[in-house]
């Protein structure tokens, strides 16, 4: 990474410029430290003490390096489509029946393993940092760090709550207003791993809070723009399933019958924050959901 000092940063420390500007975390300036060339002023070594001026350029090793890798993550050729990318992140739209990361069953059929086959086909070391996780029946956006730097600070963004998610949703029934909003808590059920559900009370990790806007419907389906304003695992499936309007096709959490074959949620867009303002990141709807919003009334603008 290459930073050329503005008049913001002059005379600050490089270790000022580490912890406050870019807001590296510890194990990560620690890494910058023990490198060669992990801390280049004027291309020369320097301590974190060294102090900075106006129009000097400051080189940090923040790429990632072939022994950072992880091997346990087998590249392999997928299909993916990359819908946006820069030096520090990459936005994929993931497709319904991926998993994010590999897990039991799942080890070479994950989006981790297609994104270190895509860059190791360019020679570029990768290792698989997500911002955003989907089930594997959701497709769409998935946000992952392509360095440690982005990884602490796009993490940060997601934990206090300067992303922004949009997902298009097609529930089971018809009757609902508007607009509306689901808040309540989301806890793991007991004796269950994997099941979620919904309570009246909880702690403060388990509150959650979803907004949500009818976009079309029909004599069988609602159709719907949400908005989880937190992030709690399957938060989405669990609210609208309490509301009497389960996901389609959602198995888990309603009926598994689905109009469009798949669970039929699709996350749209992500809104995060870049060096140079706000990046907005878009999915397509697929085309199995896209063959069911055709027979609602009208079709979700995308």
């Amino acid at each position: 990474m290459e930073l050329k000092i503005t008049a913001e940063l002059d005379g600050m420390t490089v270790k000022q410029i580490l912890y406050s500007h870019l807001a590296l975390s510890r194990a990560c300036v620690s890494r910058l430290k023990r490198l060669e060339d992990g801390i280049l002023l004027e291309n020369e070594r320097v301590t974190v003490r060294a102090t900075v001026r106006v129009g000097q350029s400051l080189s940090l090793a923040l790429e990632d390096r072939e022994e950072e890798e992880n091997l346990a993550i087998e590249p392999t050729e997928c299909e993916i489509e990359i819908l946006y990318e820069d030096d520090d992140c990459v936005a994929v739209n993931k497709p319904s029946g991926m998993p994010t990361h590999p897990s039991h069953g799942h080890h070479g059929d994950t989006l981790a393993n297609a994104l270190v086959y895509y860059y190791k086909k360019q020679g570029v070391p990768f290792v698989f940092r997500p911002v955003n996780r989907l089930d594997r029946e959701t497709s769409g956006v998935v946000l992952v760090a392509k360095n440690k730097a982005a990884a602490a600070r796009l993490g940060a963004a997601m934990a206090e709550g300067h992303m922004s998610k949009s997902y298009v949703a097609l529930l089971c029934g018809i009757g609902m207003p508007e607009s509306g909003t689901v808040e309540g808590y989301v806890a793991r059920a007991k004796e269950s791993i994997i099941f979620r559900e919904f309570r009246e009370s909880g702690t403060e990790s388990e509150y959650s809070l979803t907004r949500w806007t009818k976009l079309a419907q029909n004599a069988e389906y609602t159709l719907v723009e949400a908005h989880p304003v937190t992030g709690r695992t399957h938060q989405l499936r669990v609210h609208f399933s309490h509301i009497g309007h389960p996901i389609s096709g959602d198995g888990l959490y309603g009926n598994e019958e689905g109009a469009c074959g798949r669970l039929a949620l699709h996350a749209s867009r992500l809104d995060f924050p870049a060096k140079d303002g706000v990046i907005s990141v878009s999915a397509p709807l697929p085309d199995e959901m896209k063959a069911v919003c055709k027979l609602l009334e009208g079709e979700p603008n995308e």
